[in-house]
């Protein structure tokens, strides 16, 4: 059982959560799950991989977090600007409701979420039982204001990884998972050098 952390609520804070069995992945759509390897184990997995003429690298992981800085003056709506990310200056596109001169806010972080559903036998201060995108069963806290009847959004654990500059797409990426464990996932096709994607972790 794993307990995922309300939309919403701090997100300076580690996920909390029990180990679940393996996940599959779920393709392009919203964050993929990566593969866990054994630490101890790495380095050869790694050989094997350049046997199979795959390329890998070592990549930087951060928290799903919120990015907020002034758009330039003169900034126009689909070009992108430098901007400052968790591991220095990163490129972004800007969208149609980014204003030139006014803060805007970006979260780096999983675009996919759950719906949660309240069970009218819920009470104050338990927490709520569901399915989680691959099936497991998952626990979370309701937030405070709602009822029995209700629902609310819930985002997976995840960690954002980031494209190494000589990384390309297909490329197999190794880091360090949300819970400390090592593990391993290719590079989308969608993702540039020096962007971010999301992963499941455990």
């Amino acid at each position: 059982m794993m307990l995922l952390r309300l939309l919403g609520w701090p997100r300076d804070v580690d996920y909390q959560y029990e180990a679940v069995g393996r996940r599959r992945a779920d393709g392009r759509k919203g964050p993929r799950t990566a593969e866990a390897v054994n630490h101890p184990d790495a380095e050869e997995a790694v050989h094997k991989l350049e046997e199979r003429g795959q390329r890998s690298w070592r990549a930087r992981t951060t928290h799903p977090q919120d990015i907020s800085f002034t758009v330039p003056e003169d900034a126009e709506t689909g070009t992108s600007i430098c901007i400052k990310g968790p591991h220095g200056p990163m490129m972004f596109c800007l969208p149609e409701d980014a204003q030139p001169g006014r803060p805007y806010t970006l979260r780096l972080g999983p675009t996919e979420s759950i719906q949660v559903a309240i069970p009218m036998s819920w009470r104050h201060g338990e927490k709520v039982t569901f399915k989680g995108p691959h099936g497991e069963d998952v626990m979370a806290e309701v937030p405070p204001g709602h009822v029995p009847g209700g629902c609310f959004e819930v985002a997976p654990p995840s960690i954002m990884v980031k494209v190494p500059d000589e990384a390309r797409a297909g490329d197999m990426l190794h880091f360090e998972g949300p819970s400390g464990a090592e593990m391993a996932a290719e590079v989308p096709p969608d993702v540039p050098a020096g962007q971010y994607f999301a992963e499941i972790g455990r």
